[in-house]
């Protein structure tokens, strides 16, 4: 008979841990010397249908990534129907004629590939990213979305419902609603970039208002093709000039020419949330155009500021004063505007009087921050020089508290 099994219980026992103290060790490494940036090599060419393409060849991987971009957007919006283009170019992506959402999502899957639609201010896009070996089948998903979207009534329905509930709940979340004014106040509310996506706007969606954006809107000619990856010219034009776009022809209309913004009188805009369990205030103003000379070294200098959670003002506010703040810097861009928001979040609102004079400390912490650009100098790899006017700015308030 075999003798059972015997369980032994071992007790830990505390060891002794040993440190190297070696002097290197009590010193960060210093930093290498910055390596030389080279801008890999732009192929520009047109293909036959008119779109034209920036090819960056990079073969060390086997991916390919693509971006077909068109002129249309939130800048044509029909009033009273804002959200018309972020829509009709979600649901190219939640099915083909052929395939419904579910094998759509399952034969991306397969292959580990990406299709996605967006729009912006002044431009809409269809995304591809795929592996090499797996591109031929994608692409073919890709031309599918492109040229035969399901566009089924159940899915748009489920869409505008998710959306609608959407803005319900940003309601309640300062971040939110200072995003969603922040057009209409620096902009103008009657410009196309002022304008905000509302329920009742969604609502006067319709199926029929998609399927007529994207037969207008979703043209190769003047399209722009931005493809990056392991893939080679005679590739990409193989795959664009194949019979599946053999029919695909013409172009869209021009974007109507925008008015100049009207931005609003005043300079504090203030917005009340009760029981919000943060505030957030937002400085806005105009920035540099893109063709600017100091467009790049601007971009930089944001992103040092504020550009990230390890930014020097967030930083500052976090690690070196210990407040439960966050400072983040943006830089909206379109083909006519530039903008500049920067926007705080303050920690959990009180009104006691130990966390007014923090909030009154952070900022002036940011403000002093954003005025002294040369003390202490940016770190040389990261930032070139660049001016950071604070001046003429707008700012907006979203907070549980009351102006009492």
């Amino acid at each position: 008979m075999p003798d059972p099994t015997t369980h032994v219980t071992q007790t830990a026992t505390p060891q002794e841990l040993v440190f190297p103290e070696e002097e290197f060790r009590s010193h960060q490494p210093a930093a290498g010397p910055p390596r030389p940036f080279r801008l890999p090599p732009v192929k520009s060419f047109t293909l036959a249908s008119g779109i034209k393409v920036y090819l960056v060849e990079q073969h060390t991987l086997p991916l390919v990534s693509m971006d077909l971009n068109f002129d249309g957007g939130a800048a044509v919006d029909p009033r009273g129907k804002e959200g018309l283009a972020s829509v009709c170019m979600a649901m190219l992506t939640e099915g083909t004629e052929k395939l419904d959402k579910i094998a759509y999502a399952e034969r991306l899957a397969d292959t580990a590939s990406n299709i996605g639609g967006y729009a912006g201010e002044d431009s809409v896009g269809l995304t591809l990213s795929s592996l090499s070996k797996h591109l031929e089948p994608t692409f073919s998903q890709f031309v599918e979305t492109l040229r035969t979207p399901g566009f089924r009534q159940s899915d748009f329905d489920r869409m505008v419902k998710r959306r609608i509930e959407g803005i319900k709940q940003a309601k309640g979340s300062p971040a939110s609603v200072a995003a969603r004014i922040s057009g209409a106040v620096l902009y103008g509310a009657r410009h196309p970039f002022g304008a905000v996506i509302t329920e009742a706007s969604l609502a006067q969606l319709t199926l029929d208002d998609c399927k007529a954006f994207a037969k207008t809107w979703l043209k190769p000619k003047a399209a722009r093709l931005f493809v990056v990856g392991d893939l080679t010219e005679a590739q990409l034009r193989a795959h664009f000039e194949s019979p599946q776009l053999a029919g695909w022809t013409g172009g869209g209309p021009r974007l109507p020419a925008l008015p100049h913004p009207k931005t609003m009188s005043g300079r504090i805009f203030f917005v009340d949330i009760p029981g919000a369990a943060q505030s957030t205030v937002t400085y806005l103003q105009f920035g540099p155009m893109r063709t600017a000379p100091d467009y790049f070294p601007t971009s930089i200098m944001g992103a040092v500021f504020g550009g990230g959670f390890a930014s020097r003002i967030n930083m500052n506010l976090r690690e070196d004063k210990g407040y439960p703040h966050r400072w983040s810097a943006t830089r909206p861009i379109s083909r006519s505007w530039r903008s500049i928001a920067r926007s705080r979040a303050c920690g959990p609102a009180s009104r006691t009087s130990r966390s007014r004079p923090r909030s009154s400390s952070a900022r002036r912490t940011a403000r002093s921050s954003a005025c002294r650009a040369g003390s202490p100098p940016p770190r040389p790899r990261s930032v070139s020089i660049a001016r950071w006017s604070t001046s003429d700015c707008r700012s907006t308030t979203t907070t549980p508290m009351s102006t009492s």
